[in-house]
């Protein structure tokens, strides 16, 4: 029987000050939920290298908390970030942080099951969806500075 994990993510990056970006995570499986946010490593220096490093993130934190968990979806507002890490490669020489980032999660992952959806950002409407991704927004926008 698979366990499925949701992950709703998104970051904040700012080129200015000392964190430049931030990352936020709500985790939800039938074996409980976690909602965590935190600064992106300082080999990150990009928008797209930061909503990847919180889905890195995101799957890091389920694993960790649930091992058994078989298949995971992750919803984040940044289309470039929807991809399977297994199957994007990219060099050293192109993209230091995004290939490590994408060894990560391979590593992560291994033959766990994985499907990104992407969730439009800074909605109005109540959806469920639109709030998740708010939460993420503010999370990932107060370890930047970006919202106090």
């Amino acid at each position: 029987i698979a366990m499925w994990v949701t992950i709703y993510t998104d970051a904040s990056y700012r080129p200015m000050g000392d964190q430049r970006g931030g990352w936020a995570v709500w985790i939800r499986s039938e074996l409980g939920r976690i909602v965590k946010a935190g600064p992106c490593p300082d080999y990150i220096c990009g928008s797209l290298e930061a909503e990847v490093c919180a889905i890195y993130c995101g799957l890091h934190l389920a694993v960790k908390a649930w091992p058994e968990a078989t298949a995971f979806l992750v919803r984040t507002d940044c289309q470039g970030a929807c991809f399977d890490p297994r199957s994007r490669r990219y060099a050293e020489d192109d993209n230091a942080a995004l290939a490590r980032l994408c060894r990560l999660m391979s590593e992560t992952l291994g033959r766990r099951i994985l499907r990104h959806k992407w969730v439009k950002g800074h909605q109005k409407n109540n959806s469920m969806q639109a709030y998740l991704n708010r939460q993420c927004d503010l999370l990932a926008g107060r370890v930047t500075g970006k919202h106090t």
